[in-house]
């Protein structure tokens, strides 16, 4: 959508990514997609953890595609999810990634080490994070 927005990160876009508009199957179709192009199957990761509200549609798919268990951190900061899954060797996904603002949320609501990589379905952010891989299938406009 096109305006003039602003994000729970204090930044400004004229342009908003909606896909909370996406069709279920549009949104499996994307998973299977970010799965297949970064080898997640081969990562052995423990679980997904998604951060209220954006990512959870995306995450759940990408949960299923690879057979594991999902943490969402809900607005209030509760952890649903098995918390019996917990390890070092997690995925974070979200729709948007721009300043990585809800992944180090979601490290210190979980207590655990940070993930070992994250995923999206765009990233507008200027730079890639220091530590943690990020891959996304699309590369938007950064976020001013």
């Amino acid at each position: 959508m096109d305006g003039d927005f602003s994000f729970s990160s204090g930044k400004k876009s004229k342009y908003f990514y909606d896909f909370d508009r996406l069709h279920p199957q549009d949104v499996r179709r994307y998973a299977k997609q970010l799965v297949a192009n970064f080898g997640l199957k081969d990562q052995h990761f423990s679980f997904v953890a998604t951060i209220a509200i954006g990512g959870i549609n995306l995450a759940f798919s990408v949960a299923l595609e690879l057979n594991l268990p999902l943490i969402v951190i809900d607005k209030r900061d509760t952890i649903r999810g098995d918390l019996t899954v917990l390890s070092d060797n997690w995925l974070f996904v979200d729709d948007v990634v721009s300043n990585f603002t809800a992944l180090e949320r979601t490290t210190s609501i979980l207590k655990c080490s940070a993930a070992s990589m994250a995923i999206c379905f765009m990233f507008r952010g200027e730079n890639e994070h220091p530590d943690i891989p990020v891959h996304y299938l699309e590369k938007g406009e950064v976020e001013k």
